[in-house]
């Protein structure tokens, strides 16, 4: 195929050929656009020098948002290899790069570059995409680790001003040497480069920080040996005050995870004790973000406000917290309106390594799922959506005039493999329900569907499709499938006898996808004490029943499907309170449990041949293979975290309980997490990590295992609590709902 860039290519080589020229070999293998692009680069080392001309490509390609002319002449200048190369007979007074010389390659070039506009900087950027590729496989692939360093190390000296008026040493050759007499041909020159401090101060006082070396400086590090990258990286960026002021000003939350990635994920290989100590205190920097990270980004200004009130104690026992915390108080009366005096806030030591505080109203709902488990909704007086992969605050979904308090709260995605980067790009929904409203809004804020049930009370909605979805009432002898687009009833499903309860297959605070959802199991109970299980199948749209079970003699409290109880078949739990009884049946068996010492306990989650539940007296109990286990407390709630570990949920406290099944049943407490200031009121547990929202606003991930021993500079929340109480001698309710309130 004869693509233009291929026929560009070689009628540029062919034009410049002489009318007695032969072509040579090498010109016979530009079959295709990388070899034609080899074969220019290889004409124009010969007419430029070898090493000049791959040294530019290399620094031109490098670059990720292109090059300016100035920065490849003060690069070039840096670099010793290349000015070796070219003062090989004479000395300059000024040991910098000819003008002339890039304004030869340039001119040669010009055909493949554009210049545009970058980061307030004017740069030339390869016009192809081929052009960078092939120059990476053809020099910078090729570079044996000491020219890789030296590559690297002039464009990190460059963005520092490692020799901005300071002379840089260099070697003569023996030629040079014997000329000048100079001993061991050791001399040093100002190279005359530019000037790239962090941050401009403009006439009128302003602040103008410099985006290219924001930009281009960590991913340079990044190359680098983890000796050189670590402590170049905590010494120039992430612990230097103007540094991470600038990165948080001008970077996404994303980027600059993605540098400290990149810069952590170095290999640790022969790693020196000093490098291995400042790793550490970059980890420790890294949850620290995760904490605070997305409020130091939506408030740059105050973002040392953030990330000092979990960090002050560090100070004189961390190095580079030291230097930053020294920085702050230094500069703080020049550029900040807040100075902090002391720690307020848990260090990023323990267990907490994430928090997000969007919501200035407590939380009551929360959902997670999509993904991986990336999306996570949270209800207050708004919808917040946040995308936990890419830590994107995706923004809020507005609520429309719908007063009604909230009863039930769903969301719904049609797929998993969709973009979650724009947040109306999001095929899905979100379902509001009331006692006799359901709206269901579009992630774009707009109305999919509104209606009002009339003197119909909602028990439960849930989507069947993009179109389509079953309403259950409460004391109603029927059920309704809604055709959401069209706004009328597709089918009434009609019963003898008024539903009492009803349930589906679907757990309550998992998103809901569609593409999985293609066979609904639903159940519902009588008030003759007959209860029934149905199906539907989505591509059907067609409510089957499979069994009827006789009247069991009373009304049950409670009935609930156990999700993964028995993956082969749907399995039901119907709970009776007085009697302490559970009647746990699918279609083919009955099997029932009676506790006379535990009554009135309601299912708050399941696993596989377990359940857990919690009783009117505020203990959880926790069924396995037939065998009960109650943990007294003052828990509210609780989940099951893998096959071997158990929630308690006590106000703001999580407490963790590892399950021993010998001959009888155990649960051992393992640790607590004094997670929040109020009622937790959701917790979402996925391999060692936890999600909990609560009524004080917030959403917190953690994990109970420390990077290192630091606990003598943990925080004591309680003592603090304590201490602020007698000082101001306020009542505690009122001072949290004033902090809440001011958020």
């Amino acid at each position: 195929i004869l693509y233009p860039l291929y026929v560009k290519l070689i009628f540029d080589i062919v034009s410049k050929w002489t009318s007695f020229y032969e072509p040579d070999d090498e010109f016979k293998k530009c079959l295709n656009i990388d070899s034609s692009i080899r074969y220019l680069f290889l004409s124009l080392e010969q007419v430029h020098g070898s090493l000049l001309f791959s040294r530019t490509i290399i620094y031109m390609s490098l670059f990720k948002n292109g090059i300016s002319e100035n920065e490849i002449e003060d690069i070039l200048s840096l670099d010793d290899d290349v000015l070796y190369d070219i003062f090989e007979f004479h000395a300059p007074p000024i040991r910098k790069l000819p003008i002339a010389l890039w304004a030869r390659i340039k001119n040669d070039l010009k055909e493949y570059m554009v210049e545009k506009e970058i980061d307030d900087t004017r740069v030339i950027y390869w016009y192809h995409r081929r052009f960078i590729e092939v120059a990476n496989s053809f020099y910078v692939t090729k570079l044996n680790s000491v020219d890789r360093t030296s590559i690297f190390t002039n464009v990190i000296d460059f963005f520092n001003e490692t020799w901005k008026h300071k002379p840089k040493p260099y070697i003569y050759n023996d030629y040079l040497t014997k000329k000048f007499g100079v001993k061991n041909g050791e001399s040093e020159e100002v190279r005359d480069t530019g000037m790239q401090p962090t941050v401009f101060f403009e006439p009128d006082g302003k602040i103008r920080y410099n985006k290219r070396k924001l930009s281009e400086l960590p991913a340079f590090i990044g190359n680098l040996t983890a000796n050189l990258a670590i402590n170049l990286a905590c010494d120039l960026v992430f612990f230097d005050l103007n540094f991470l002021t600038g990165l948080f000003t001008h970077l996404s939350l994303v980027d600059i995870f993605e540098h400290l990635s990149n810069i952590s994920g170095v290999s640790s290989y022969s790693m020196s004790e000093e490098s291995r100590k400042n790793m550490e205190q970059l980890n420790i920097f890294r949850l620290c973000l995760l904490q605070c990270g997305v409020q130091m980004k939506d408030n740059p200004e105050g973002l040392m406000i953030h990330f000092l009130s979990r960090s002050l104690n560090f100070y004189k026992h961390l190095g580079n917290f030291t230097k930053i915390i020294d920085q702050y108080y230094d500069q703080s009366p020049k550029y900040y309106s807040l100075v902090l005096a002391h720690q307020f806030m848990e260090p990023p030591i323990g267990e907490l390594i994430f928090q997000l505080d969007k919501h200035s109203a407590p939380i009551t709902h929360t959902v997670i799922g999509g993904d991986n488990d990336r999306l996570v909704l949270t209800f207050s007086n708004k919808i917040s959506v946040f995308d936990l992969n890419e830590l994107n605050d995706l923004g809020d979904i507005k609520i429309p005039d719908f007063d009604a308090n909230i009863k039930f709260f769903a969301v719904f995605l049609n797929s998993l493999d969709q973009n979650y980067s724009i947040l109306k790009d999001i095929r899905g929904g979100i379902i509001l329900c009331s006692l006799n409203d359901i709206l269901v809004l579009n992630f774009d804020s707009s109305i999919r569907f509104l209606l009002n049930t009339g003197k119909k009370i909602l028990s439960n909605a849930v989507p069947i499709n993009e179109h389509l979805i079953i309403l259950f009432y409460e004391n109603e002898s029927f059920i309704e499938l809604y055709d959401m687009k069209k706004k009328e009833v597709f089918e009434i499903k009609s019963f003898e006898n008024k539903i009492i309860h009803s349930c589906c297959n679907i757990k309550n605070g998992l998103i809901i996808n569609l593409e999985e959802n293609g066979l609904l199991y639903f159940a519902v109970f009588f008030e003759n004490s007959s209860f029934s299980l149905f199906r539907i199948i989505a591509i059907q749209l067609k409510i089957e029943l499979l069994k009827t079970f006789q009247p069991c003699g009373r009304i049950a409290d409670s009935i609930n499907f156990l999700k993964v109880f028995d993956p082969e078949v749907p399995t039901l739990l119907l709970n009776f309170y007085d009697t302490g009884t559970l009647m746990i049946l699918n279609i083919n068996e009955i099997l029932i449990i009676a506790s006379k010492n535990i009554k009135d306990f309601s299912l708050t989650d399941s696993g596989k041949k377990s359940a857990l539940f919690i009783t009117s007296q505020k203990s959880l109990v926790f069924m396995k293979e037939n065998k009960i286990y109650e943990i007294k407390g003052n828990f509210s709630n609780g989940c099951l975290a893998g096959n071997d570990k158990v929630i308690g949920i006590e106000n703001g406290t999580v407490s963790i309980f590892i399950i021993r099944l010998t001959e009888t049943l155990e649960l051992l407490r393992i640790g607590s997490i004094d997670a929040h200031f109020d009622k937790i009121v959701f917790v979402f547990p996925k391999d060692t990590l936890l999600l909990t929202t609560s009524k004080d606003s917030s959403l917190k991930i953690f994990s109970t295992n420390m990077i290192t021993d630091l606990s003598k500079l943990k925080l004591d929340i309680q003592k603090a609590c304590d201490e602020i109480l007698d000082l101001i001698q306020i009542n505690e309710k009122y001072l949290i709902s004033k902090i809440i309130l001011t958020k």
